[in-house]
């Protein structure tokens, strides 16, 4: 079964990391795309990463104290190094975790069947064929623009039917 996660996984608050062997970058194309596109908010220093290797198991997501800021697991590798199991992670600061909007262009235009299970005023619920079932209070409310006029802002108000 296919799952989806969006944003960072809430993870744990680990404490204080040791200066371990450790490197730092700063990812200026992906600061400039992200600020001139998409997060006007966000800073240079948002884009700043350190790569740490370390025993210490770490989950994406949880929060670690190191060189005096907070920071947060962005990436996790882990390796055999003369039989012992290293890990490699890359911190990034809070802002940092943005991911710039990905768009799936070979779905482009592309139509899902599906069956109206629920109407409440402007919005409906609809039960996808790709779904085996869908709980009708689960179920995403879709809004849903009914034809009308603009000028005279009168028009049609048709909503679709329960099994449309």
């Amino acid at each position: 079964k296919t799952k989806f996660w969006f944003g960072p996984p809430k993870g744990e608050e680990v404490g204080q990391l040791e200066d371990f062997n450790y490197s730092i970058s700063k990812k200026i194309g992906n600061f400039r795309s992200s600020s001139e596109n998409y997060n006007k908010t966000i800073e240079e220093n948002d884009f700043i990463y350190y790569k740490i290797e370390t025993d210490r198991i770490l989950n994406i997501g949880d929060s670690v104290n190191f060189k005096d800021k907070k920071l947060y697991v962005f990436g996790a590798t882990a390796t055999m190094k003369d039989s012992i199991l290293k890990h490699e992670y890359i911190l990034s600061p809070k802002n940092g975790l943005t991911q710039d909007l990905i768009l799936n262009n070979k779905i482009k235009g592309t139509s899902i069947e599906g069956k109206v299970i629920g109407v409440s005023g402007d919005t409906v619920k609809v039960h996808l064929q790709i779904d085996e079932n869908q709980n009708l209070r689960e179920a995403y409310a879709f809004p849903y623009s009914t034809p009308y006029t603009a000028e005279g802002n009168t028009g049609m108000y048709c909503m679709p039917e329960m099994g449309d």
